[in-house]
């Protein structure tokens, strides 16, 4: 493939940082202006306080509104449709919320006791950022336009379980400067997993990565199944042979390899095996170094979280190509019948819509199709090799697992992406970069030793779950 170098001018820079950059909008445009006032609306904190029903009552206040968004009758850039969209999400806690109608805690403390209250299972959702940011991980946005606002999953969620979300981490965001006011802004690496919890906020099940809303669905009705199926005593006893019993299935006939994560070069290497295709997307300095060392150069990590998700990697891998690594990945774009499992309800086409308010019909079902072929394929990742790998974990568990070490060993052997990695793999130690520190910078006040898990500032009881290590730090690469 041809190199499409970037102008003379533009500059790549990666950053890891908990602070948001700013999106493709001005800080003085509708929706930053409507997010802004509604994060300090006191009548959102008060219809926040009442959990789905201020949040109910917030859409019946709005219902034609909310109608005509839904089946994409509004114009996207009207700012009295920015500002009732930002004031749902805030009460909702998740971006987008007014095509889901779902209201999620970020507080697990308050989760359990609502699981406590009503009997439910929780389903906790466990990203790199936060659901109420437009750049969280790119396959938690994927959720907010293919799963939460499908009909069918939306009703299924809302009377079988307890909403949750945690950040494990700040996403990283890479942003190209044109040098002319251009800028491309986007997410880069990460991953995303349902986890099904009981009220102790132990792991029953769990979804990693993206999957059509059929099989999404499919999966929240077993994962129900097996939550009535534990008995509260047996639950409480942590009852070996009842867990067994449920989920003696997913356990394989022979005993699996321990789940040992490999060192950073044999990760780089289980990613480029991942590969059947030779699709290199180039390029920069760091390519050409990679292409013209006389020995084979272990590539960053990060390729291997990215290659497990088909559709995330086709926005991603663009544009962290530009800057860093090749692309391959070894599954093919699945068949048209395989496609049509992939379907989008109208809800969610009409979300696409109105994130893409200026393009053409024709390009639109142009971008539609092609989203549809990678869901598909994703979709049969997941179900096939991450999920049946993630249930073995469990079943082969004498009961419940707990959830911090479990989220450790998920984001460390199913992603690839360690949550103990500062740099998340996006290092590349042995390469020569003309960089002080390798173009590696620190804040000033950070030391470059990896800091302890500090406890998350909710979990305020026993097996609440813990934050990963604060991240502040930037990664720059200069063109």
């Amino acid at each position: 493939m041809p190199r499409r170098p970037l102008p003379f001018a533009a500059a790549l820079t990666l950053v890891l940082t908990a602070a948001s950059l700013p999106g493709a909008a001005h800080a003085g445009e509708p929706a930053t202006q409507a997010v802004a006032a509604a994060t300090s609306d006191p009548t959102v904190a008060g219809l926040r306080s009442l959990g789905q029903v201020g949040l109910d009552k917030l859409l019946r206040q709005h219902a034609g509104t909310v109608d005509a968004l839904r089946s994409g009758n509004l114009d996207a850039r009207d700012s009295n449709v920015h500002r009732l969209a930002a004031m749902i999400d805030a009460v909702a806690g998740q971006k987008d919320a007014a095509f889901s109608g779902l209201f999620w805690h970020d507080n697990l403390a308050s989760a359990r006791d609502e699981a406590t209250r009503t009997g439910r299972p929780i389903l906790s959702l466990h990203l790199l950022g936060k659901l109420t940011d437009e750049k969280s991980c790119a396959n938690s946005r994927f959720f907010r336009t293919v799963l939460y606002p499908d009909p069918e999953v939306s009703t299924y969620l809302r009377d079988h379980f307890i909403l949750h979300w945690h950040s494990v981490r700040p996403v990283p965001t890479l942003s190209v400067d044109l040098g002319d006011g251009r800028k491309i802004q986007r997410t880069i690496t990460g991953n995303s997993v349902h986890y099904v919890l009981d009220a102790q906020g132990r792991v029953l099940d769990g979804v990693p990565g993206l999957v059509s809303a059929d099989a999404f669905l499919a999966s929240l009705r077993e994962s129900v199944a097996l939550h009535e199926t534990l008995t509260p005593q047996a639950e409480a006893a942590h009852n070996t042979a009842s867990w067994s019993a449920v989920t003696g299935h997913w356990a394989p006939a022979a005993p699996v390899a321990s789940g040992k994560t490999p060192e950073r070069s044999d990760r780089a290497q289980t990613a480029m095996a991942l590969a059947t295709s030779k699709q290199f997307v180039e390029a920069s300095s760091l390519d050409a170094v990679l292409l013209s060392s006389p020995e084979p150069v272990a590539l960053p990590p990060a390729i291997a979280a990215m290659q497990l998700s088909f559709g995330k990697g086709a926005i991603e891998m663009p544009a962290f190509s530009a800057g860093l690594l090749p692309i391959a990945s070894d599954l093919e774009p699945t068949t048209t019948a395989a496609q049509d499992t992939a379907l989008l309800s109208a809800p969610s086409q009409a979300l696409m819509r109105h994130q893409h308010p200026h393009l053409s019909d024709e390009a639109f079902t142009a971008l539609l199709d092609q989203f549809r072929t990678n869901l598909a394929t994703d979709t049969a990742r997941n179900l096939s090799d991450l999920q049946p790998r993630l249930r073995r974990w469990l079943a082969q568990a004498p009961g419940p697992a707990e959830l911090q070490p479990f989220n450790q060993r998920v984001y460390k052997e199913l992603f690839h992406t360690p949550l103990d990695d500062l740099w998340m793999g996006l290092d590349t130690p042995g390469v020569y970069t003309g960089l002080t520190n390798g173009g590696l910078v620190l804040p000033a006040d950070t030391t470059p030793a990896t800091p302890q898990a500090q406890p998350h500032s909710n979990a305020t009881r026993p097996g609440d779950e813990q934050a990963s290590p604060p991240l502040t730090d930037w990664f720059m690469l200069g063109c």
